[in-house]
């Protein structure tokens, strides 16, 4: 497996989070497509310390662009009542070069784009939490979870 380990560093700066990385052949077991939402395991993810923490309702991924998809992830946490369901998003980037900031993120992380780097992005995608929406505390579960509660 390749490493990039500036880029990766530099990456989670520009984001000014933790960005995570999962091998890209794990990520394509889900079949993630578009408009077309996926019940995910996330024990295969690097979310996977999600499901020892709490009780997951629901983890789901939806294709949102050609670069990109998302995962929700519903949570139940009692110690947040009267709002005990949480929703928390992240982005999956599957195509860094579509990213708004690839070039600074090679520039500022003195990273070349060669084929160490190539191979790298190639092997893996990123995810990147996202903050709280206006529907990440909730008293009941979304509707996403009652989808995913339904199909199964």
């Amino acid at each position: 497996m390749a490493q990039a380990p500036r880029f990766q560093a530099f990456f989670s700066r520009v984001e000014d989070r933790q960005v995570l990385t999962m091998p890209r052949r794990t990520w394509e077991q889900f079949k993630v497509r578009e408009g077309s939402p996926v019940e995910i395991a996330l024990e295969q993810t690097p979310l996977r310390g999600v499901a020892r923490e709490a009780t997951v309702v629901a983890a789901r991924a939806t294709r949102s662009s050609t670069a990109s998809a998302e995962i929700e992830i519903v949570r139940y946490d009692p110690n947040d009542a009267p709002t005990p369901y949480n929703l928390d998003r992240y982005v999956v980037w599957e195509h860094m070069p579509s990213h708004q900031s690839f070039d600074r993120i090679i520039g500022g992380g003195a990273t070349r784009d060669d084929t160490i780097l190539r191979d790298y992005l190639d092997e893996n995608v990123f995810l990147v939490k996202q903050d709280p929406g206006d529907d990440h505390w909730s008293s009941d579960p979304p509707s996403s979870a009652m989808t995913i509660f339904r199909s199964t």
